[in-house]
C-alpha cells in the first residue's frame, strides 16, 4: 500500500506549521504510541511516514529502536 499524494502533501504541511519544538513533540508522541503497537505495525506505519517525508520516518524508527533498547534493558536488570 502506498502513500497517497494526498497524505504527503498533508504531511509537510503540517511539519511547515509546526515549530522544531513542536515537530519533535510530535514525533515523540507517535513513537511512544508505536511503541505499544506490533512489530508489523510498526514497519508499516514508519514506512508510510517515511514515504511522505524521509526525515520524519527515520526520527520516528530512531525513537521506536531507543524505546525497544529501553525495554530490553528494564527486562535483562
Amino acid at each position: 500500500m502506498s502513500v497517497s499524494a494526498h497524505t504527503q502533501s498533508c504531511l509537510h504541511v503540517t511539519l511547515k506549521v509546526l515549530s522544531p519544538a513542536e515537530q519533535t513533540d510530535l514525533v515523540e508522541n507517535i513513537a511512544s504510541h508505536l511503541s505499544a503497537a506490533q512489530e508489523f505495525i510498526q514497519q508499516r506505519a514508519v514506512r508510510n511516514f517515511s514515504a511522505a517525508d524521509a526525515e520524519y520516518g527515520r526520527r520516528i524508527q530512531q525513537l521506536l529502536d531507543g524505546i525497544k533498547q529501553q525495554k530490553i534493558h528494564v527486562c535483562i536488570t
